[in-house]
């Protein structure tokens, strides 16, 4: 049975509740000092800290554009169509799919992570070096399942993205530990 769809009050929330707070997650891919910063790193930092990211935090290609949403509405909306949409929908159903089966014998539990990447709606953003802005029609979130937050979720990071090529949604769920759990399409 697919998960209820959340309201956009319900996804601000989870942005704020989950903003400065660390995650359970525990896959290699995590940065052990890493918390969520979706709110700063992608709606609240100025020009000039897009620029500086860009210049400091390029980590060798893996990050290759640095962008924030221009309004929290827009952020709060790509948000809602991302976690609404048949992606989101799907991701959420395997973080809250508690049953265990042969082929996972663990079932969902705290601690997973969810990678969801999604192509829709079309919405402003800010990068570094522009004085103005651009749309951007796909994004991607890192959602974790956390008990104790609102609705059990946990925004680790949203941002925009540039899509070339195949504009699939798709999306990846892990275990705590980082093994696969299940990944569409």
């Amino acid at each position: 049975m697919p998960p209820p769809r959340l309201t956009a009050a319900e996804v601000d929330s989870i942005f704020r509740r989950s903003e400065n707070q660390p995650t359970l997650y525990q896959g290699r891919d995590q940065n052990p000092e890493g918390v969520a910063h979706a709110l700063a790193r992608h709606y609240l930092i100025t020009n000039i800290g897009l620029a500086d990211r860009l210049a400091n935090e390029a980590r060798n290609g893996a990050i290759t554009f640095f962008s924030a949403y221009i309004s929290r509405a827009d952020m709060v909306a790509a948000a809602l169509e991302l976690l609404n949409g048949p992606a989101g929908l799907w991701a959420r159903e395997r973080l809250f799919d508690t049953a265990a089966t042969d082929r996972r014998p663990r079932g969902s539990h705290t601690g997973m992570r969810a990678v969801i990447q999604y192509f829709g709606g079309t919405y402003r953003v800010r990068y570094p070096g522009g004085t103005g802005i651009m749309p951007a029609s796909s994004c991607r979130m890192i959602l974790d399942r956390i008990d104790e937050r609102p609705l059990k979720m946990h925004i680790h990071t949203f941002y925009p993205t540039l899509q070339v090529g195949d504009r699939t949604s798709w999306a990846q769920v892990r275990y705590r530990d980082g093994r696969q759990f299940d990944a569409l399409p």
